[in-house]
């Protein structure tokens, strides 16, 4: 991809106690208790990462990774040059929580409140992420709705699944996931027919472009996510670069 690559962010070491009762920056050693200092780490749930700004190199031209692609009305960006910092702050979440979770209880759902921000063990993914409670969410049922603020996608969960967030996993790195369109193709809706969808999906789910951001939209459902980006996306991996609004934009949308 284009620019150079962002300066990578190395989470805060997690300290243990060795049975001896010494501390240990190895994170390997997980044999003891969590120390009073990573108690004090635990975030309150209303604290969240900051949404984050995309780099743009020059211009309004980005490096993204495509996510959650719905239709080429709605679809998921992640930022190209940050990728590496999300990969090693959820290996090093996931490193934390798997040892955590043999020690500590899990989280009652009483506990968990609406808007709140945690760490989540979902089904579909191998490792740990950072999830926000959206609605609908009742405090009488066990079924949980949650956001993934790094991948742009819904999941149900339950409250055994949740953990509280240390505070190097918020304030390391914003939030990574930005909502998208593909401009030249008129307003976000459902009005692309499946097979357009999945034949967008395959297209460029999980790959990296260039993006130019035509225009910028608010949406204030989302909280902390109010920004929907206009875009014209740029497959570069070929020979010649690729517009992909080109191959959808004489395809008739369902009425």
């Amino acid at each position: 991809m284009n620019g150079t690559s962002a300066k990578t962010i190395v989470p805060e070491p997690i300290k243990m106690k060795n049975g001896n009762g010494t501390i240990s920056d190895n994170n390997n050693d997980h044999s003891g208790l969590i120390t009073a200092k990573i108690k004090e780490d635990f975030l309150d749930a209303k604290q969240g990462p900051e949404a984050g700004l995309l780099s743009k190199l020059k211009s309004n031209l980005v490096d993204v990774i495509v996510c959650n692609a719905v239709g080429p009305h709605n679809f998921c960006i992640q930022d190209y040059r940050q990728s590496d910092n999300l990969k090693m702050l959820e290996k090093t979440m996931t490193d934390f929580y798997t040892e955590y979770a043999k020690i500590k209880p899990p989280m009652n759902h009483k506990e968990v409140i609406l808007e709140g921000f945690y760490a989540a063990k979902l089904a579909s993914r191998s490792h740990w992420v950072r999830v926000q409670i959206v609605k609908p969410f009742s405090p009488d049922k066990p079924q949980i709705m949650v956001y993934l603020i790094d991948h742009g996608s819904f999941e149900m969960a339950d409250a055994a699944q949740l953990r509280h967030l240390r505070r190097p996993y918020v304030e390391k790195l914003p939030s990574q996931a930005y909502r998208a369109k593909l401009h030249f193709l008129g307003a976000a809706g459902n009005l692309w027919e499946p097979e357009a969808c999945n034949r967008f999906q395959k297209d460029v789910e999980g790959k990296p472009f260039c993006a130019i951001i035509v225009e910028e939209s608010k949406d204030d459902l989302l909280q902390g996510q109010p920004i929907i980006f206009s875009l014209v996306l740029i497959d570069t991996s070929g020979p010649q670069d690729r517009y992909v609004h080109q191959s959808y934009i004489n395809i008739k949308r369902g009425r």
